[in-house]
């Protein structure tokens, strides 16, 4: 497969007059969970976090999620 073009229909379980994002996390082509991301949320990698920390000067150290 490598990096050729996949197309599949996935069922998303949202209502159906749903506008906004999904997350979704497919394994092996299947779905395996999807999230509603709510407008304020945002999805990054380790890296993104850690540069919005340094342009913010926020310590990662500080950070505990409470």
């Amino acid at each position: 497969m490598g990096n050729q073009p996949a197309t599949m229909t996935i069922t998303l379980n949202v209502p159906d007059d749903f506008t906004g994002r999904v997350l979704v996390y497919l394994d092996k082509g299947k779905v395996k969970s999807q999230c509603r991301l709510k407008s304020n949320e945002i999805v990054g990698s380790p890296e993104f976090f850690s540069e919005l920390c340094i342009r913010t000067e926020i310590k990662p150290e500080l950070l505990t999620g409470k």
